[in-house]
């Protein structure tokens, strides 16, 4: 057995590409139809290339699986995304439903809707929620068009794209601190600084943070005009559940005398590019050009498979850029920090979105900004948008051909067991707290109030 020390992972890696290198240009250097190639060029502008070339092959070899394999789960993050956002057009129709149902502008069956919480668990199994309309054409086009605009701003992080999909409450109260003059972002942003004591203060926290409303949903809502569905019909009967739930919860019916004294505690505010043509004389080669020339002889002697990792090496996936909150102008102003926190954000911005378009196969015109770090990062947001408007269509036409031959839909959510159970099991808890709560009032123990 051998005394010598196990050989590190970045010292085998240093082994392996200078061994496929020295395998390169023994298999090369001799090889009359790649002299022939190389003969365009000037004897030792040739031998420069193949030595540039059997690094390049040595790089696809040892690391290509790696970098392909990464562009390959960065596709499929991009593909999951858009599957996600084909079905946000179903999410708003449902969220649509669920409003005029609690206004009791509408009925539905029970076998559909018996509580308002089972609107989010039709949200967790959307592509099953076959009695509203399906998906069309044009709607697709419409979302499209919504997605590629300036009214969506959620398309650069997958992470700032909201989940609950029927959250009611949630995207009621965003829009009531919209409508009174406050800024939403700003209370979510604040969330979490003096959070208070006990569980009570930990839910309003995680309230607060998980602040937010589609992007999806506000175009709709002024492509529709004024006023707001979800803020000029009233909430029925949310308003009855919450009454049942509470008495049922107790035990009891309030003694409005004690009552009282509770709500007023309860109700204080929280805090907080090809190969060189011959020409009739050799011409310098240009450090610039090895990338090109080495495109075209990979591709003419080597394997598909190679070409695919040195592809992968070549042009890594890209990853989101971080996009800055923005701040308010007068906390900007007061607080010198909080101006230098944003600049480094900006900064940061710029880099990645500069790092990520170096990196892309396509090369792009730079759009025109003020801000060369906005202007770096509006490039690529573009780029990615139009990614993902194209994935979205390709998930259109899947769904379409799944509507005609008549199969089920996958889920397009990725937690979509996890989510579908404990949905399922809040909703128990929540029926048996209503029919509890009607028993207790002395009324029939149903839902039909």
């Amino acid at each position: 057995m051998s005394d010598l020390p196990p050989v590190s992972r970045s010292a085998q890696r240093h082994l392996d590409l200078i061994r496929h290198r020295e395998e390169t240009l023994a298999r090369y250097q001799h090889d009359p139809a790649v002299a022939e190639w190389l003969g365009q060029f000037r004897g030792n502008e040739a031998q420069r290339f193949l030595e540039r070339y059997a690094d390049e092959r040595a790089s696809a070899l040892v690391d290509g699986h790696s970098f392909w394999e990464l562009a390959r789960k960065e596709d499929a993050r991009l593909e999951q995304e858009a599957g996600e956002r084909l079905w946000e057009i179903q999410q708003r129709k449902l969220f649509e439903l669920q409003c005029r149902w609690r206004a009791e502008e509408i009925t539905l069956p029970a076998s559909q809707v018996e509580i308002s919480h089972d609107f989010e668990v039709w949200g967790a199994r959307i592509e099953e929620c076959s009695w509203i309309p399906p998906i069309e054409a044009a709607e697709v086009d419409a979302y499209v068009a919504f997605l590629l605009s300036e009214a969506c701003t959620d398309a650069a992080n997958d992470l700032d794209r909201p989940r609950g999909w029927q959250d009611y409450n949630r995207y009621r109260r965003y829009l009531l601190l919209q409508a009174e003059g406050q800024d939403p972002e700003q209370v979510r942003r604040d969330a979490g600084e003096q959070p208070r004591a006990g569980l009570g203060g930990l839910a309003a926290m995680l309230d607060d943070f998980f602040l937010g409303y589609p992007d999806w949903y506000a175009h709709c809502d002024e492509l529709a005009g004024p006023p707001n569905l979800v803020l000029y019909l009233p909430d029925h009967r949310g308003t009855k559940e919450a009454w049942y739930r509470y008495i049922g919860q107790k035990g009891s019916l309030p003694d409005p005398y004690t009552e009282e004294e509770e709500e007023e505690e309860e109700d204080k505010p929280a805090a907080g590019s090809s190969a060189p043509a011959t020409a009739p004389a050799p011409r310098p080669l240009q450090y610039q050009q090895f990338d090109a020339l080495t495109d075209t002889l990979m591709r003419a002697f080597e394997s598909p498979e190679l070409l695919r990792f040195h592809e992968a090496v070549t042009h890594e996936p890209a990853v989101a850029p971080v996009r800055p909150t923005a701040l308010d102008e007068d906390e900007a102003l007061e607080d010198e920090d909080d101006e230098d926190d944003a600049q480094e954000a900006l900064n940061e911005q710029g880099r990645e979105a500069g790092l990520e378009l170096r990196e892309i196969p396509e090369r792009l015109p730079i759009a025109a900004h003020a801000d060369w770090r906005e202007a770096l990062h509006h490039t690529w947001l573009t780029w990615r948008k139009q990614r993902l408007a194209a994935a979205l269509r390709a998930a259109y036409a899947a769904y379409e051909a799944r509507q005609r031959a008549g199969t089920p839909h996958p889920s397009p959510y990725e937690r979509g067991k996890h989510m579908r159970k404990l949905l399922a099991e809040t909703r128990k808890t929540i029926r048996k707290q209503i029919l509890k709560g009607r028993g207790v009032a002395g009324e029939p123990r149903d839902l039909q109030f």
